[in-house]
Order: structure tokens, then C-alpha cells, then sequence
């Protein structure tokens, strides 16, 4: 089993997006981002990838927001 490569800190989340973002793309998102799985992926699929939202770590690792661009 692999080990998140940082504490995630506080979780927390804008209400727009709770609102826009379904609860199993946000637990996949956030297990991809605690283990260092960014993906590979050429600008045309990105594009391609559907709601795009934001997930950052704070520096010192007090938090970890989830919010819309």
C-alpha cells in the first residue's frame, strides 16, 4: 500500500464547489493528490476532462482547500 506523500491538514471546501463537483470525483481527486498522482495527459485531453477544480495543499500543511477556478 502506498503512503500520501504529505499530511492533507485541515479539509476544506467552497460551497460552489460542493455544489458542482460530485462527492466521488473529489475522493478520487484528493487520493490522486495526497499520493503525487498529477497524471500525464496532452493539452487536447485536458481540455477534454470535464469540471475543473483546484486542490492546494498550504505549504505548511495546516490545510488543504478545494475550490473552483
Amino acid at each position: 500500500m502506498s503512503v500520501a506523500k504529505f499530511p492533507m491538514g485541515r479539509l476544506v471546501a467552497t460551497p460552489n464547489a460542493l455544489s458542482q463537483i460530485a462527492q466521488d470525483d473529489i475522493t478520487s481527486a484528493l487520493r490522486r493528490h495526497l499520493f503525487g498522482d498529477w497524471g500525464e495527459l496532452d493539452s487536447e485531453d485536458r481540455d477534454a476532462n470535464g469540471t475543473k477544480f483546484w486542490i492546494i495543499t498550504e505549504a505548511d500543511r495546516a490545510s488543504t482547500t478545494l475550490l473552483m477556478p
